[in-house]
């Protein structure tokens, strides 16, 4: 049953100038680098539905309210609060600065019963009013406020990140009440009924029966530590794993460049090594075709040259009978001939001398040929040096990347067995709190616990996570909602389990998954989820070679999903943004850090 909606949230100053943000009603992305005011959005909104205080950067102090507006089963109202915190005051319609002549009604900060509060406003617009929470062992109920919803709904980076299950706040006193509130959404009955009836012989047996259990616990969780350093040697062998890590990084980056650079001059001399060949073959084209051109030549002046000495012979003949046939010389055809060998050796000559500028000049041509040629072959042996020379470059980093490849691998697993080590101090630490708790609560504080959420609930519930998951490309076969830890179980291990990056993901799906499962069944819920960085420190466990493209896809399947098959209001604040535009009934908010677009959520002095 999705009752609210968030409209816009706006700083009002009444001498600089607004910082505002609009949401739209089903997704809005809020990305943009670090520092830019995406994380105080999501503090600044649980600010105005009921927490005391928010984050407070220098921008802050030049600004006197916060108004949200936001529409309650379609009627708009607006929320007015000092920075400082305090009352509320309510108006009606959207406003983006406080009405002058509109006279609001005051909401109290701290719960009441009925609508004098904000809480309790709020509660009535979501149909919970009037119900209340199991808040001990001892079955004692206390009224439901708003407050224990809201670490359901809105979920800052440090939340989604954090060890604890997704329906816990990390206070131990408030876990009985955190439980009773999430078995609230998801069956829609509350702890009304419950009455309280105490009984010292049964607490005082199930008092040391707890206490044997979590002995053993404690002393089976130990035997783990056998032969691992205490936690603050731990911490600092992750922190220079994590130093090493961070400088692989650069050197991988640094060399990916370099190689990058390498590889395109290598393309370019191979270019040039194919277009030197390709001259040097058209050259002995031209050569070859130049060299008959001079064979005729030659024999051209060697032609010449015997018509010179034939016409000399033949001015030694006289006229008289032919010797050969004894025809007298009126019967021989020598007019025909009419042989001047003073006129012919000078015109042959001038031929000769003709021919042999032709040649001279098709020397020339040679010799321009031969300078190219050699010219082409210096280019080419060139280039052939340079690749040879950066293929050899490029083979030892790339020798130095599968090295390197090797000990980042190494160094992964060495910290993840460091923070599995961590986190087994933590559970010890844990046990031995929960042994004092134990040991200093009172017989009445040892009731027996009320029933679990119903087995039907949780698996259509964990159906509803294992759903998102599978949607956004996380592996989601064994994904199962634990009733007994209260946590996510995937990938054959819990949430708590995984790395800060699954746990993002993972509480993300949990959020969006009690909020879809509510929506779809008309269960009563505030209808709105607000997710800080689900992604940013996520890397898929298949990944090798990890890029922002690789992650952006992945954000980009939550988006789809998120704008194609949630049917109530998502306000998520990421680095990431999605690798192609939202759909039009989406809200893109980018912010930029520069002089560029919208720099971020305060406006820029």
């Amino acid at each position: 049953m999705a009752t609210l909606e968030l409209v816009h949230l706006v700083l009002h100053s009444s001498h600089r100038p607004s910082a505002q943000v609009e949401f739209a009603d089903g997704l809005t992305l809020i990305h943009g680098p670090s520092d830019t005011g995406k994380s105080f959005i999501a503090s600044a909104l649980d600010f105005m539905l009921g927490s005391r205080g928010m984050q407070d950067p220098t921008e802050l102090a030049n600004y006197q309210n916060v108004l949200l507006s936001l529409r309650v089963r379609g009627v708009e109202y607006t929320l007015l609060r000092a920075i400082s915190g305090g009352r509320f005051f309510l108006y009606e319609g959207l406003h983006d600065e406080p009405p002058r002549d509109d006279k609001p009604r005051v909401l109290a900060s701290q719960h009441a019963p009925g609508d004098s509060s904000l809480s309790g406003w709020l509660l009535q617009a979501c149909g919970l009013a009037g119900n209340r929470l199991r808040k001990n062992a001892r079955n004692e109920t206390a009224d439901l406020s708003f407050r224990d919803l809201a670490h359901l709904t809105i979920i800052n980076e440090t939340k989604i990140q954090s060890l604890d299950a997704p329906p816990f706040t990390g206070s131990v006193m408030t876990r009985t009440k955190e439980t009773s509130a999430l078995k609230l959404l998801l069956q829609g009955e509350d702890d009304t009924g419950l009455i309280a009836e105490p009984r010292s012989d049964d607490v005082r047996r199930l008092k040391n029966a707890r206490l044997d259990v979590v002995e053993e616990l404690i002393a089976n969780t130990s035997q783990r530590l056998e032969g691992v350093p205490p936690s603050p040697e731990l911490d600092d062998q992750l922190a220079r794993i994590m130093s090493t890590l961070d400088s692989f990084e650069d050197i991988d980056r640094a060399a990916s460049e370099e190689r990058r650079r390498l590889t395109e001059s290598i393309a370019r001399n191979r270019v040039r090594v194919r277009a030197t060949n390709l001259r040097r073959t058209e050259v002995a084209g031209l050569r070859a075709r130049f060299g008959l051109l001079r064979e005729q030549y030659e024999l051209d002046i060697d032609r010449l040259e015997a018509i010179v000495e034939g016409g000399s012979l033949l001015g030694y003949f006289s006229s008289g009978s032919c010797p050969l046939c004894g025809a007298d010389s009126q019967h021989q055809h020598r007019p025909e001939l009419d042989l001047n060998t003073a006129e012919l050796i000078p015109s042959v000559r001038a031929e000769q001398s003709a021919i042999r500028a032709l040649l001279f000049e098709l020397k020339a041509t040679f010799d321009d040929l031969d300078v190219q040629d050699a010219r082409m072959t210096r280019i080419r042996q060139g280039a052939d040096q340079t690749i040879e020379g950066e293929q050899a470059i490029v083979r030892r980093l790339d020798g130095d990347r599968s090295g390197q490849i090797v000990e980042r691998r190494l160094l992964l697993d060495r910290r993840t067995e460091v923070e599995r080590s961590l986190l087994i101090h933590a559970q010890v630490r844990e046990l031995e709190s929960v042994r004092s708790r134990i040991d200093a609560e009172s017989s009445a504080e040892l009731t027996v616990q009320t029933t679990a959420i119903p087995s039907r609930i949780i698996d259509e519930f964990s159906t509803a996570i294992a759903r998102r998951l599978t949607a956004w490309g996380y592996p989601a076969d064994d994904v199962r909602y634990d009733r007994v830890r209260q946590d996510i179980y995937a990938g054959g291990q819990f949430r708590a389990d995984h790395g800060k990056g699954a746990r993002s993901l993972l509480h993300a799906a949990f959020t969006i998954g009690l909020a879809d499962y509510c929506i779809e069944r008309d269960l009563p819920h505030p209808g709105f989820v607000v997710l800080d960085s689900p992604l940013i420190t996520y890397r898929a466990p298949d990944a090798q070679d990890w890029d922002e493209a690789s992650l952006a896809s992945i954000a980009s399947r939550m988006y789809k999903d998120l704008e194609d098959n949630f049917f109530g209001q998502v306000i998520i604040l990421e680095n990431t943004e999605a690798d192609g535009e939202l759909g039009e009934a989406s809200g893109d908010v980018r912010f930029t850090a520069n002089d560029s677009g919208r720099y971020g959520f305060f406006p820029r002095e």
